[in-house]
């Protein structure tokens, strides 16, 4: 029953709030009676007590949710939060901790928590890191210990850390830790989405930006080489049928299926890193579009697969993994041309050591894992 209600409260995410339907299935549902005694997150799974969720109503449910996505968004919940805990009284470090997801939860989602949780309004504004407000509470730390005694604390931090394999952390400007690549992505996605569908939560963009700021103007190149290929018009060739029966003919808006080329090198020079976040990328092109047909390749010296995907088709993994010799991205070009596979575009996902050969007469961009440049083409460097 608690699982279904939690499945039930990402679902509406996804319709109501596209960024935090996006983060939250990325969390991996795990009961925990024993060790969670309310809800927690390692930043790679979403933990919870079933007498807890019971507790709560849908609304809070929610908000309880959003509050982890808040911890993992911010970087509490990874080995680097624990680094960052250090610096700061255990107690101090909790209660900002708390502030910062809170404010998130209230101010930037506009959601319910329940109880009366740790919450400031002077923190609302979205200037604030998390070593600030623990910075500024140190400075009142009479009142820190009062506010501690009456906290209600919502959620559980004994998670945090303790996989030791999870590098599920993230740090912004002046907040020491490394970056999670994977979250990074899907953070950038996610706020991509929300734009999209011109569901993008007040203050949000500028409460990530430092997060996401060695990413986004890779993102945004990304998005405008493949946009400008989208074709959507309005047709009167397609009747919009709402009119027909009113014997009235107006255009339909409509969107013609978008060919995207997507090559994967996969020589030996690239590493399991590399491919992992080649299928990032991947995933995030094929969540951008509501038409699409991904030509996917992967390539060594040599084609060794080649796969047509569309909306719920599933990636055949282990095809991508084949390869592991010397690189030449020659043979993709001839492979296309070969098979006279219509393309609108090409990406090209390669640390770019290999030969290049002659440009084609379609637009390829090349994102770049190392420093490498491309003799043509656009490049973009990952």
């Amino acid at each position: 029953m608690s699982e279904e209600r939690i499945r039930k409260a990402r679902s509406e995410f996804l319709i109501s709030s596209p960024f935090l339907g996006d983060l939250s299935i990325r969390l991996v549902l795990k009961k925990d009676k024993i060790n969670t005694p309310t809800m927690a997150t390692d930043a790679k799974h979403l933990f919870w007590n079933d007498e807890f969720v019971a507790s709560l109503s849908d609304s809070d449910l929610m908000g309880v949710i959003a509050h982890e996505i808040g911890h993992v968004l911010f970087g509490h919940a990874g080995h680097a939060g624990v680094d960052r805990a250090k610096s700061f009284p255990t107690d101090i470090w909790t209660l900002a901790c708390e502030y910062m997801a809170n404010h998130f939860v209230v101010d930037i989602c506009g959601l319910k928590l329940p109880g009366k949780p740790p919450y400031s309004h002077k923190y609302h504004d979205g200037s604030w890191t998390t070593e600030a407000i623990a910075r500024d509470l140190m400075q009142n730390a009479k009142k820190i210990k009062a506010d501690m005694l009456t906290a209600q604390i919502i959620d559980d931090h004994s998670q945090w850390g303790k996989d030791k394999q999870n590098n599920g952390h993230l740090s912004g400007k002046g907040e020491t830790g490394n970056i999670d690549k994977d979250w990074q992505v899907w953070i950038g996605q996610a706020l991509h989405n929300a734009k999209r569908h011109g569901k993008l939560p007040a203050g949000l963009e500028r409460l990530i930006e430092d997060i996401l700021e060695p990413i986004l103007p890779y993102r945004q190149i990304l998005a405008e080489f493949v946009m400008n290929r989208s074709k959507d018009d309005y047709s009167w060739r397609r009747p919009n049928k709402r009119h027909l029966h009113r014997g009235i003919y107006a255009p339909s808006l409509y969107s013609e299926t978008i060919h995207i080329g997507y090559a994967m090198d996969t020589s030996g020079s690239m590493g399991a890193e590399d491919l992992s976040a080649g299928l990032s990328e991947l995933h995030g092109i094929c969540s951008a579009f509501p038409s699409y047909r991904i030509h996917l390749f992967a390539s060594d010296a040599a084609v060794h697969h080649y796969q047509v995907i569309g909306p719920g088709d599933e990636i055949d993994i282990s095809g991508l993994c084949k390869g592991g010799g010397g690189t030449s991205f020659i043979p993709v070009f001839d492979y296309i041309s070969e098979n006279d596979i219509q393309i609108d575009c090409l990406i090209y996902f390669t640390d770019g050591c290999g030969d290049f050969g002659d440009p084609p007469d379609y637009p390829v961009l090349w994102i770049i894992s190392g420093n490498a440049e491309v003799p043509w083409g656009r490049r973009c460097r990952l």
